[in-house]
């Protein structure tokens, strides 16, 4: 479900050059087996509310609409054309392990990292409809878990180096941007792979001083259960903010304490 975020930036593209429109209504079938999207009990929505459920939810009914909307060859086109991507491609319905197996989808880490980091430059979007984007994706009003665990790492750092009368001040700073994932193709491979992708602003002296930005990603590829790819996930993508968590809090410290 990760790729996701790539379907939600190629709509995003049509509303910004006024072929699409936010308020507008649409069919959205809300049938499904299990995960998996099937094409029945209609309903009327608005784009706003699919692409809502579709990035904060990562609901897949709403994910085949704009699938089915727009065709697999657009959105890559927009994933390799638009924003340089080279090593990944839509191709299945998105919550079906049939064809998760036979078609997987593929998103490289690389290429993830690439369209956040030209989403967050104003390089394939406006600043206006990057920040109404960022709004849609998961973000820290959402509270998910590599949230938690990120400021339980800036509370360990903080205390370690004696600067825990900036840890909320730090902690309420950081804004995030991301789409997660997972899939568990069972019983056809009894396997789980779980993903993340996104952006991070980690800031610098309670906005005194410009943030750092980061495109980050995790994989977890062929775990033997469901609960242990979730923890992985988890726990390596806050944690390989660690070093940065570090050297944030010093610079905010120079900079916002000591100065």
């Amino acid at each position: 479900s990760s790729i996701k975020a790539l379907i939600a930036l190629h709509f995003m593209r049509r509303v910004q050059a006024g072929s699409e429109s936010m308020g507008a209504l649409h069919t959205q079938y809300t049938g499904a087996s299990g995960s998996c999207p099937l094409d029945t009990s209609p309903v009327s929505e608005n784009f706003r509310s699919s692409l809502y459920r579709m990035l904060k939810n990562s609901d897949n009914n709403r994910a085949q609409f704009f699938r089915q909307r727009y065709g697999n060859e657009d959105i890559n086109l927009t994933a390799t054309s638009v924003v340089g991507m080279t090593g990944s491609q839509l191709r299945h319905r998105i919550g079906c392990a049939d064809s998760a197996h036979t078609a997987p989808n593929q998103l490289t880490l690389a290429d993830n990292a690439l369209m956040y980091r030209k989403i967050f430059n104003t390089t394939v979007l406006n600043a206006a409809w990057r920040d109404s984007l960022r709004q849609y994706l998961v973000n820290e009003k959402n509270y998910f878990p590599i949230q938690t665990k990120l400021e339980t790492i800036v509370d360990q750092e903080a205390a370690l180096m004696g600067m825990t009368s900036i840890a909320a001040d730090y902690k309420d700073g950081i804004r995030y941007a991301f789409k997660a994932g997972s899939y568990g193709l069972l019983p056809i491979s009894c396997e789980y792979f779980y993903s993340i992708g996104g952006w991070v602003l980690l800031p610098l002296c309670n906005g005194r001083i410009a943030g750092n930005e980061y495109e980050f990603g995790i994989f977890v590829h062929g775990a033997s259960t469901d609960a242990g790819a979730s923890d992985r996930l988890w726990e390596a993508s806050a944690e390989i903010f660690r070093d940065e968590v570090k050297a944030g809090l010093t610079q905010w410290w120079n900079a916002c304490v000591l100065a």
